[in-house]
C-alpha cells in the first residue's frame, strides 16, 4: 500500500466511507435479526401461551 502520498487528499476519505457503509450495513444487519428474534418469540409465545 502506497498510503504515504502527500498529494491525495481523499486518501483517507474512501476508508472513512467504507468503514462508515460497513458499520451501517452490519448495525442495521444485527437489528433486523433483533427485531426478527423478538417478532417470532412474540408469535411463539401467543401461540404458546393462549391457555390462561
Amino acid at each position: 500500500m502506497h498510503s504515504s502520498n502527500p498529494r491525495a487528499p481523499y486518501a483517507g476519505l474512501w476508508k472513512q466511507i467504507a468503514l462508515g457503509i460497513v458499520a451501517g450495513y452490519s448495525a442495521l444487519t444485527v437489528l433486523g435479526l433483533i427485531g426478527w428474534a423478538v417478532a417470532v418469540k412474540f408469535m411463539l409465545g401467543h401461540l404458546q401461551f393462549i391457555a390462561p
